[in-house]
């Protein structure tokens, strides 16, 4: 990873003390609050973990929901780190014991950050769902044991005969006629967390090798002098939309410029550009509202999900909008970045309506014009759907190496990597570069007259 990027990144890590511990609070915790702030990190009471660089010193901010209702404001953490001292100088919670700068909430704060620390993360990971989070299990109470113990009689250790044939399997020996064995053959150790690679390089667009991207046409090249950006611009850029539609610099980054949902209806178009499609491509974004839509949205958090926990070597992080210097012009915005054994990809989700109550093989042999297509005994992204110029789309702009494209629905999931197609990639470009000269500046200087 480039030092430099992660190092002057939002949320980076590499901000915080390194080998941070408690100690950091400059006194003893009690018991109470190092098991209460530890329930509400791994539990998920805590969110929107943000770091800052406060001239030269580490500022993070939190909340914490005050119960897993969620129905009232959640608390609102804050501690800043002193490099020179290796101590929290400010700490503040809303909480009533905040006002001692060390309540529980502050607390699981700090143990957040010391456990993506010891996991290798550069940065703040994605917020898990709640199904990715540790099932919370209601105790039950004594009393039903207290009438156990109360029974009297022949004790239930009879019924265990240890004279019985066993069989030998990977759990150890079982009784013969047990359903343990049937089982057993299925059992594969756990990964463990010591076996978890650490992030790639997440700062996007990934700085670029000699000859890596399809250039823009020489007679094109006055495309990329309207919205100019540097790297560092670029990268900046994406860390401030990560939110997407949430935020304001997101549609606002998104005017004037082609971006990877638009690219199929540029390369595909057999009819000649008019003022309509080009207004269509070149204005500003507006939210749509659908069924389809909004069943995507709602169930795209379930589709990562289920796909890291398919490909357990694997964690995502949040993508804002990506735009590359090599050709301004154009933009992206994968729904995530997936670190994958230390290099970085993207995510690219569909959550089909049409098929949500079928498995993928069922929808590619009953929906026409499905996204999937069998090639050679093998279901893959039809390189004619238009999902395929998105995907090549996104790998052009963000410099990516692959992108994992996820088709989720209620019954299956299928997932496929998809590597830069070069050949395609250039011959978009050239009909990107030459729509955008011969019509979309046009436009653009018609508005402004």
């Amino acid at each position: 990873m480039a030092a430099a990027s992660a190092d002057n990144s939002a949320n980076s890590l590499s901000l915080v003390l390194p080998d941070l511990t408690l100690g950091c609070f400059g006194t003893n915790l009690t018991q109470r609050a190092k098991r209460q702030g530890y329930r509400f990190f791994v539990q998920g009471y805590l969110h929107e973990i943000n770091i800052t660089d406060h001239h030269g010193e580490a500022s993070v901010s939190a909340k914490c929901f005050r119960s897993m209702r969620k129905s009232e404001r959640p608390h609102s953490l804050r501690v800043c780190f002193d490099p020179a001292t290796k101590l929290i100088n400010i700490s503040k919670c809303s909480c009533k014991a905040g006002l001692s700068g060390r309540c529980s909430h502050l607390v699981g704060l700090v143990q957040a950050l010391m456990h993506y620390q010891q996991w290798g993360m550069n940065e703040i990971p994605t917020e898990m769902s709640c199904t990715e989070l540790q099932q919370r299990v209601v105790p039950s109470t004594t009393e039903a044991i207290e009438q156990l113990r109360g029974l009297t009689g022949t004790p239930l250790a009879y019924l265990l005969n240890s004279s019985l044939p066993t069989e030998e399997t990977v759990l150890g020996p079982v009784q013969v006629g047990s359903p343990l064995p049937f089982h057993a053959d299925k059992y594969e150790d756990k990964q463990q967390a010591s076996d978890i690679l650490p992030c790639g390089d997440t700062a996007f667009p990934l700085a670029p090798e000699v000859g890596s991207y399809p250039a823009v046409p020489p007679q094109y090249i006055q495309c990329n002098s309207v919205c100019p950006i540097t790297l560092d611009q670029a990268r900046k850029l994406e860390r401030d939309t990560v939110k997407q539609a949430d935020s304001g610099d997101w549609f606002k980054a998104r005017e004037n410029r082609i971006t990877a949902s638009n690219f199929h209806k540029i390369h595909k178009r057999v009819k000649d550009f008019n003022n309509k499609f080009t207004e269509s491509i070149m204005s500003a974004p507006k939210s749509v509202s659908s069924i389809p839509c909004s069943y995507g949205t709602a169930h795209e958090s379930i589709a990562k999900g289920k796909y890291c926990e398919r490909k357990a070597s694997v964690h995502l992080h949040d993508c804002g909008f990506v735009v590359n210097p090599q050709f301004s012009f154009i933009g992206a915005t994968p729904d995530a970045k997936v670190c994958c054994e230390g290099v970085t990809g993207i995510v690219e989700v569909k959550c089909p309506y049409s098929a949500r109550d079928m498995t993928v093989g069922q929808a590619v042999q009953q929906l026409p014009r499905f996204c999937l297509c069998e090639s050679n005994g093998k279901l893959t992204l039809d390189r004619g759907n238009d999902y395929y110029c998105q995907v090549q789309g996104q790998l052009l702009v963000t410099g990516a190496p692959f992108c994992d494209f996820i088709v989720y629905t209620k019954c299956d999931l299928f997932i496929e990597r998809i590597f830069p197609d070069h050949d395609f990639q250039r011959e978009m470009m050239d009909k990107l570069s030459s729509f955008y000269c011969n019509y979309g500046l046009p436009h653009m200087q018609s508005k402004t007259c």
